[in-house]
């Protein structure tokens, strides 16, 4: 189980109040497919709505790339376990005290892993569409992963036009296919070619993401799954917001909300309307209130 260095953004909101008042540091980390930019709105309005509460109050809010994303380094290891190391180690490198763990889908079950492993590390956490659970294999998400190895290996896909013309037929939302869309680039000789195909064919286009090792993490159930047994009894006893969109059942009331409360005595949920499973993305201010809100509690 290796850590690794993360790579990540820094945003900051400027304390404009003749006092100030440092927040606790923010992490935030994305799901799967994304990248530190994913958060970058939901952040910004979390500063934005801090800042109007209270002029002299300031965060630092760090956006990570998590590993196999972004300009991380991959690794074909993706246990939520192996994830958590590269977490502490992050926290470490970078001398944060007790920062408020913020998780997106993958990223939130990173979150949950952290907090249940080292409790007193952490001020707070926020789960956006994610339980304690084990999920259903998501088999949308493997044909996503088949298709854009389609387009990287189809010689006549050359523009990110034409790939998106491919993605819509797959996927009807367009935030959805847009959001698949930046995952591909066009090739380049100076790029590592991340699609899990053979380089030689010479695509048009190619992946920014190792699409085999995720294709084999949701295949073989790391994303998926929870190890319910390595926590034993551990529970987390400081405050634990859970966000889900009305349209996802990531998060299932009526069967999750018990399992969580054992993990997470205090923990609250919120649910944002007409939204989904990406409600970090489709209602960025929404989820940014909710957990302004949860943090002044």
């Amino acid at each position: 189980m290796q850590s690794l260095k993360l790579a990540f953004n820094k945003i900051t909101n400027k304390c404009v109040g003749k006092s100030q008042t440092m927040n606790r540091p923010m992490i935030i980390m994305h799901g799967l497919f994304g990248n530190s930019n994913n958060n970058r709105t939901m952040a910004n309005f979390i500063l934005e709505i801090e800042t109007q509460r209270n002029p002299g109050s300031y965060r630092d809010i760090y956006l990570l790339n998590m590993r196999n994303h972004g300009t991380s380094p991959c690794d074909p290891d993706m246990a939520y376990g192996t994830m958590s190391q590269d977490i502490f180690k992050f926290i470490k490198d970078h001398n944060l005290e007790q920062p408020v763990l913020v998780g997106h889908s993958m990223g939130g079950k990173v979150a949950m892993h952290c907090v249940l492993e080292n409790p007193g590390m952490f001020s707070s956490i926020v789960c956006i569409e994610n339980s304690p659970v084990v999920q259903p294999i998501n088999k949308k998400f493997i044909e996503y992963i088949q298709v854009l190895q389609n387009i990287c290996q189809d010689p006549n896909i050359k523009t990110l036009a034409q790939a998106k013309d491919v993605l819509d037929i797959v996927e009807k939302n367009p935030l959805i296919s847009g959001f698949l869309l930046t995952m591909l680039q066009r090739k380049n000789s100076n790029i590592s070619n991340l699609s899990g195909i053979n380089s030689t064919d010479q695509p048009g286009l190619q992946s920014k993401l190792p699409l085999d090792i995720l294709k084999n993490s949701l295949a073989n159930g790391s994303i998926s799954g929870w190890n319910n047994q390595h926590f034993g009894d551990k529970q987390y006893f400081e405050p634990a917001l859970f966000i889900k969109g009305s349209k996802s059942d990531y998060i299932k009331e009526y069967k999750d909300w018990d399992t969580i409360q054992k993990r997470f005595p205090k923990a609250v949920l919120e649910v944002v309307k007409d939204a989904g499973h990406f409600v970090n993305a489709e209602r960025p201010r929404d989820c940014a209130s909710l957990i302004t809100r949860f943090l002044i509690r």
